[in-house]
């Protein structure tokens, strides 16, 4: 634990210099808006529910195996990375695994998003992560292409299916 305060600490420092940073609690009525903003183009799946998303965010800002970085624009603000690590089920390595990413239409077209990732990548090294695993909702944007740029590879396809 104290290991892990201090390599957070120490991740503050460097994301800073850049506009990312970790979230606070001070951050939510903004991280809800994007929230929200997202939910706007995508599908069922993904509707809107304040409650339900602000005790999400308020758990990973809490849970040392959770994390949101923000990024700033003029101190607002536009976009976030909100990610968890866990065990595999099959074996003993880590993965962090992306939960939602997303930056404002204003703010896109810039770094940001890129920057996002990074922080991510080295908070889920800094944890002992072994893989990160990234997402996309390809009726919004296709980001295979992004992905592939930042050295991914697609490793497994979602099927939803609605039952109530």
């Amino acid at each position: 634990m104290i290991r892990l305060q201090a390599q957070t600490a120490d991740l503050r420092q460097e994301t800073r210099m850049a506009d990312i940073r970790l979230a606070t609690p001070k951050d939510m009525f903004e991280l809800l808006m994007l929230v929200k903003e997202f939910t706007n183009d995508a599908t069922e799946l993904h509707r809107w529910n304040k409650d339900k998303t602000e005790q999400l965010l308020s758990n990973l800002m809490s849970n040392p195996e959770g994390v949101i970085f923000v990024s700033e624009l003029d101190d607002e603000v536009v976009g976030f990375l909100a990610g968890v690590i866990q065990p595999s089920i099959i074996s003993h390595m880590k993965i962090a695994i992306e939960l939602a990413w997303f930056v404002n239409k204003n703010a896109r077209g810039s770094a940001r998003a890129i920057q996002l990732v990074s922080a991510f990548e080295g908070w889920a090294k800094d944890n002992g992560a072994e893989w990160v695993t990234m997402s996309d909702i390809p009726s919004i944007s296709d980001l295979t292409p992004l992905y592939s740029k930042l050295g991914y590879s697609l490793t497994e396809k979602a099927h939803s299916k609605r039952i109530i």
